[in-house]
């Protein structure tokens, strides 16, 4: 076809949603693919090009400002995306020249905005092809805060409270880790495939890959484009799944014949794993608020052929619930700890938005601790690294809950994952995972 468009013409398309939207990314992508004709070949390098682009947007909005005449945030949107995909093609794509990122740009400004725009695209990107960027990148602990946030491409309120909260070579080595393109990891399902079958599958798969040393259930894989849609994910082998979530989801010593609770259940990674471990025996009841989440919950499960899981849409702050001896919170937060792959997320996210969470935290532990038996344990779990939504709420809530204390997790993950209360607590520089936190909670 004539006029079928370019991965970077999808690209600037879908950075333009993004800007208009509130939508996670993800969401934006599944929306954007279904409604306009991409190739399977070109996806993968259409959503590398767009996190990529978000993941490193403070830098590049940075080097353009440095050099753009007049006022760069009141541009036109489509006009600043499209400097942004030519910058970034300059910047991080070392196998596009420089000139063919040029002139890729400048005659995608033309199509888009006219030879007005395509004109200052080519100005401006030949004199970021001569710029010495290199000596943008110096840091110290004197560098002020809105110059490491432009370097770092990280909000500055956020560069602050971690500063405060890790230190400020820690800060860096966080920021820096958010800036990668992550390493995923799968969750082999052994009540689907074997261990052999899955490694044979991954070598014909032409998938580079590494068993997992702490959970075998677990591998590291590149280049997953290959297998996202493979039969094997489609007849549930395999799942997509960080090891930080299999070791929240070993604290509650999930066994054959054993009846769980999982209150904020979606996407289903956790719930999913206990059902594995479990062997499809028993009941694992997972729920949770939102429809679409719901949705996908299901879906999920009916993927990896997991009937022992019972599905419902329940609010955990407010609906009743069956009384168990496990049950799992999983609490919606602000995701500090995934943004390595989330690359939206530190964008999407507010000073605001910490207390808002921590609110609904608070509200969700104290109704849902009504549901555990004496004896029983509850396992509190964020993905986030803010004290706030993990100690902070723990606190808090035994505070007002005397029959309640912290179990230490010593024995269910290995010690080196552990934080000196006994909870889990990874930081994704040191652990090379996620950023996840969980406590064992026991009812006296």
């Amino acid at each position: 076809m004539a006029n079928k468009l370019s991965a970077r013409e999808h690209t600037v398309r879908i950075l333009d949603k993004f800007d208009r939207s509130f939508n996670r990314l993800s969401t934006i992508f599944e929306n954007y693919f279904a409604s306009n004709e991409t190739s399977s070949k070109s996806r993968p390098e259409i959503t590398h090009l767009v996190q990529d682009i978000i993941r490193h947007r403070g830098y590049i909005d940075h080097i353009i400002i440095s050099l753009f005449r007049g006022n760069y945030k009141t541009a036109d949107n489509t006009l600043r995306n499209i400097l942004r995909l030519g910058t970034y093609e300059i910047l991080y794509r070392d196998q596009v020249p420089d000139f063919a990122a040029v002139d890729e740009a400048v005659e995608l400004a033309k199509r888009r905005r006219g030879k007005g725009a395509a004109g200052l695209a080519n100005a401006l990107l030949r004199k970021i092809r001569k710029a010495d960027t290199s000596v943008e990148k110096a840091l110290s602990p004197e560098t002020p805060i809105h110059q490491m946030a432009a370097l770092l491409s990280h909000p500055g309120w956020m560069i602050s409270r971690w500063i405060e909260s890790f230190g400020w070579e820690r800060t860096i080595q966080f920021c820096e880790w958010n800036n990668t393109v992550p390493i995923l990891t799968v969750r082999m399902n052994s009540l689907q495939t074997e261990k052999e079958a899955f490694e044979k599958f991954l070598e014909e798969s032409m998938v580079q890959w590494e068993p997992n040393q702490i959970i075998p259930e677990f591998y590291t894989v590149h280049r997953v484009s290959k297998i996202r849609s493979s039969s094997q994910f489609n007849e549930g082998h395999f799942s997509f799944q960080d090891i930080s979530s299999g070791l929240v989801t070993n604290l509650l010593k999930p066994t054959e014949g054993d009846s769980v609770l999982d209150v904020c259940a979606a996407p289903g990674g956790k719930c999913g794993y206990m059902a594995e471990l479990m062997r499809n025996s028993g009941s694992v009841y997972a729920f949770d608020v939102d429809a679409d989440r719901h949705a996908l919950l299901k879906e999920s499960m009916k993927r990896l052929k997991l009937n022992s899981v019972n599905v419902e849409q329940k609010d955990a702050t407010a609906d009743s619930f069956q009384v168990s001896d496990k049950i799992l919170i999983d609490a919606p937060c602000t995701g500090t700890g995934v943004m390595a792959k989330r690359a939206d997320l530190k964008w999407r996210r507010r000073p605001s938005d910490l207390d808002e969470m921590v609110a609904v935290q608070k509200r969700i532990i104290s109704h849902i601790a009504q549901f555990l038996e004496s004896e029983g344990e509850l396992v509190y779990a964020t993905c986030s690294v803010e004290p706030e939504e993990n100690w902070g709420v723990v606190d808090s809530f035994l505070a007002d809950n005397p029959s309640f204390s912290v179990q230490s997790a010593e024995g269910r993950v290995p010690s080196g994952f552990l934080d000196n209360m006994g909870a889990l607590s990874t930081f994704p520089p040191e652990h090379g995972t996620d950023g996840v936190f969980a406590v064992i909670l026991r009812r006296n």
